[in-house]
């Protein structure tokens, strides 16, 4: 959890759900929580939920940023992880799916960077007059 110009930024898992939340808890009179970024989050088992399904159109209507984390490709072998990210693609979903280890580190930086870019712009938005 870190401070942000806001309130505090915070990374929520919905482990059920398969969803990393990017959001930022503004205290004041009433507490809120602004979502600034949704990671989808599959591996080679875990598949994307119907839930997360219907959660998309509603994120893109407050256009908040969601990405795909295709997680553990470390395990795969170079024609496995290319059919495990053909079949997210031809998923239909309206997300890039980004390949990442966390045991190798690959993607993880790409990962971030559209998540560090929301924070930026809500940090921009909060400093508007």
């Amino acid at each position: 959890m870190t401070f942000g110009p806001g309130g505090i930024v915070v990374v929520v898992e919905l482990v059920v759900v398969g969803v990393l939340v990017v959001a930022v808890v503004e205290e004041g009179v009433e507490l809120v929580v602004v979502v600034l970024a949704v990671v989808v989050v599959v591996d080679e088992v875990v598949v994307v939920g119907s839930v997360v399904v219907d959660l998309l159109p509603w994120l893109a209507a407050r256009e908040v940023p969601v990405l795909g984390a295709a997680t553990k490709v470390d395990r795969l072998s170079a024609r496995e992880r290319a059919a495990h990210l053909a079949a997210l693609a031809s998923a239909g979903l309206p997300i890039e799916w980004i390949p990442t280890s966390g045991r190798t580190g690959e993607g993880v930086e790409t990962l971030w960077e559209p998540i560090d870019a929301a924070l930026a712009e809500a940090s921009s938005r909060c400093m508007a007059p």
